[in-house]
């Protein structure tokens, strides 16, 4: 039995399906915009599952890996579905040149402006102590 290969989802599918989400978006193609969108999310969502349950089982450097190549760069659990659509329109407005580069592979580029906002680390850290024996007021 021979296979065929399957391909993953170029941008221009999703683009085209996506562009007019916050306009005049018929209910067909919000339907598959949105399934697109959830099901990227969903992957994204086992990936973070996948990275707990590799730490909890001592698998500290596997679940750095995986983490590190996640395709969102990022922890994007506070990001709305329009934000994240608004996100990926406007970088491929910008970068036509990847229409047909895969969906799932641009998500980390287009996200990358969000992430940049995200990233904690070029922030001076400041800790609030909490004394256990002050009151709350």
């Amino acid at each position: 039995m021979q296979t065929t290969p399957t391909y993953a989802t170029s941008n221009k599918i999703v683009f085209d399906i996506c562009e007019d989400y916050f306009e005049e978006l018929d209910d067909a193609r919000d339907l598959l915009c949105n399934i697109y969108i959830r099901a990227i999310n969903d992957w994204r969502l086992y990936n973070l599952g996948l990275i707990e349950y590799l730490e909890e089982e001592g698998y500290k450097s596997k679940a750095e890996t995986v983490e590190e190549h996640d395709a969102f760069g990022c922890n994007t659990t506070e990001i709305s579905r329009a934000d994240f659509i608004r996100h990926y329109l406007d970088y491929m407005q910008e970068h036509e040149e990847r229409m047909e580069d895969s969906f799932i592979y641009t998500i980390g580029d287009a996200l990358e402006p969000f992430c940049k906002k995200q990233d904690r680390k070029s922030e001076p850290a400041f800790y609030l102590e909490e004394d256990r024996h002050k009151k709350k007021s």
